[in-house]
């Protein structure tokens, strides 16, 4: 009785404060309320004091009736809260550990990241990543956003970002959730909660993925042979060949290539090679990419008679078009032929092939490969010195680089040479730039080249500096260098070719190049060169940060190599250089710049 009188009771102050004080005196309910809690009070001393309470408000004139109200309406809050259901039933026991659950991020980031990195049409990888590693992620405000994001569409760095850590973070405790709006019938926004489980819970992942097999939509299908090749392989393999022996869209098609990627099975081989003739580009390439690691013990072999068939099929279509070329002879217009050209669809699956042995790095392919060197196709001259470079063998990379003066395949066999030992590199790839200032434009093109192959021994051109560091240690520089380079190198650093030949000493030399790379800072960024700069940055020069510093202003807007420079370098000491000159900056483009290379810096002192 006194439970419903007491919520009856907040139920009317709440009412009451919509009307108004002038309604309380004439207020039926309140007075009911009253009468009854005053009668209870004879029993629990604790409800006199409420409905002494209620008596104030209504004794109270409507002018003075407002503070009273107030009372009467804290006192109801604090009765609304002793109400409140808690427990349950049942013995007590220990509540099962869900995940790391917490709301332990700062509410601006909450919100920057809720409103911002983690919406539905946001496609910010860096933003995502960088959240992720904070201590602070699991925060229970943002499972909602990032359910959401699931949805959205995304590339596929975001995409394993959500499923395989962000989300994942959360614990077991989001499977339920998960799971109730999963539709094995649904698209890819469905693959994504399907992959998500599979991360979080493998036994209920690999269930579930089985299912979506039997009787699930085209995108969750291609989700769940990708998950069953790591939960279950043997299963995914099976279905995979399954899936490939009907018609089936391409998307899961190509999933079920990739369940293949360990197989030894023959026929999985033999689908395989299939797909790599097929005229599918998504085929194609999944099958390419399969087929490079593939460890059936005859890939390489079933390849190898692939191509020796193609090269027949090849000459063939030639054959067959000469006959056609001479019949049409006499005739006042020969027709077009119609359809594709049997020889250009045929080199095409050649070059595949090709590009897959080169890629498989093994020697036996390299006498098929030769043969292909003097074809009268340039592509497919180009495509077998592209391979045999892959493949690294010295014999394919001598036999490749006596192409060097072939002018269609030149470049492709000026890398070959590249990868040549030491001595013969320099004997083969020198002479091109011996005399390079006064060269023909073709051998001008060719010297220069030389030049710039010098900066890929530091460098990746999609190099992300967030991790510049870990980038630096992956690339292994080599070190059998004819010392025969320096002179010629050292003939370049005061011309045009500077910033090619500053980069080929620092390759050259390594760490001793710095001396006499330093000298040449100052003249070369007032030339708006880069070369000597970025150096002196791959060298990770701490000397050079004093001077690179004042020159900033020097260069010209669009130019970052020193901001790129003082990155890689990762000097503290340039902080308090930087900030200098960032208070004397006016132009809020390069004071961006500035402040950004600043965070770089302090970000990567703060893990030391």
């Amino acid at each position: 009785m006194a439970h419903e009188q007491l919520h009856e009771l907040v139920k009317d102050v709440r009412r009451l404060l919509d009307a108004g004080t002038t309604a309380i005196a004439d207020d039926r309910g309140l007075r009911q309320r009253e009468q009854a809690l005053q009668a209870l009070g004879a029993k629990v001393p604790a409800l006199a004091a409420v409905a002494e309470a209620i008596g104030r408000v209504r004794q109270a004139p409507p002018s003075r009736a407002a503070a009273p109200l107030c009372d009467l309406l804290l006192l109801t809050r604090q009765l609304a809260a002793s109400l409140a259901s808690a427990g349950c039933d049942g013995a007590a026991a220990g509540v099962e550990k869900s995940g790391p659950w917490q709301t332990a991020a700062a509410l601006r980031d909450v919100f920057a990241w809720a409103g911002g990195s983690f919406t539905a049409h946001a496609n910010d990888f860096k933003a995502l990543q960088g959240a992720i590693r904070r201590p602070d992620f699991a925060d229970l405000r943002l499972i909602e956003p990032l359910l959401k994001k699931l949805a959205s569409p995304s590339g596929d760095d975001d995409e394993d970002l959500l499923s395989d850590q962000a989300l994942p973070a959360f614990g077991a405790a989001l499977v339920p959730d998960l799971r109730r709006d999963l539709n094995l019938q649904g698209g890819v926004a469905h693959a994504r909660r399907l992959r998500t489980i599979c991360t979080i819970d493998p036994r209920l992942g690999t269930t579930l993925c089985r299912q979506a097999l039997a009787d699930g939509g085209t995108a969750v299908k291609a989700e769940s042979l990708r998950r069953l090749t790591r939960l279950a392989p043997a299963d995914a393999e099976r279905t995979a060949l399954q899936v490939l022996g009907q018609k089936v869209p391409s998307r899961l098609a190509e999933a079920a290539l990739r369940a293949l990627a360990t197989s030894q099975n023959d026929g999985a081989l033999d689908a395989l090679l299939r797909a790599l003739l097929s005229n599918d580009f998504n085929l194609e390439f999944a099958a390419s990419d399969v087929l490079a690691t593939q460890p059936h013990p005859q890939a390489t072999a079933r390849l190898l008679e692939l191509l020796a068939r193609l090269q027949t099929s090849e000459v063939e279509a030639r054959a067959n078009a000469r006959a056609k070329q001479s019949a049409a002879k006499g005739k006042r217009k020969a027709a077009k032929p119609a359809g594709p050209n049997d020889d250009d669809e045929v080199g095409e699956q050649i070059r595949r092939v090709v590009a897959v042995l080169g890629e498989r790095k093994d020697a036996a392919a390299v006498p098929s490969l030769l043969t292909l060197l003097d074809h009268g196709n340039a592509e497919l001259r180009e495509s077998a010195i592209e391979a045999l470079a892959n493949l690294g063998d010295v014999s394919g990379l001598r036999a490749a680089a006596d192409y060097m003066n072939d002018g269609k395949v030149w470049e492709a066999a000026t890398r070959a040479a590249w990868l040549l030992p030491g001595r013969e590199r320099y004997e083969r790839l020198a002479a091109w730039v011996q005399e390079l200032s006064q060269a023909k434009k073709s051998e001008y093109r060719r010297g220069k080249f030389v030049l710039e192959l010098f900066e890929e021994e530091f460098s990746d051109p999609e190099e992300d500096f967030d991790d510049a560091e870990a980038a630096l240690e992956r690339k292994a520089r080599r070190t059998d260098w004819d010392p025969r380079w320096l002179p010629l190198l050292r003939k370049h650093l005061g011309g045009p070719y500077r910033p090619e030949a500053a980069l080929g000493l620092a390759a050259v030399l390594g760490e001793k190049a710095v001396p006499e790379l330093l000298p040449l800072l100052l003249p070369s960024v007032k030339k708006d060169e880069c070369g000597v700069v970025e150096a002196l940055g791959y060298l990770r020069a701490r000397e050079a940060v004093p001077l690179m510093v004042p020159l900033m202003p020097e260069q010209e807007w669009h130019h970052y190599c020193i901001h790129d420079a003082l990155r890689r370098i990762n000097d503290p000491t340039a902080i308090r250089l930087l900030e200098g000159l960032l208070e004397k900056t006016k132009d809020p483009g390069r004071r961006d710049c500035l402040a950004a290379v600043i965070e770089y810096l302090e970000k990567h002192r703060a893990k030391e």
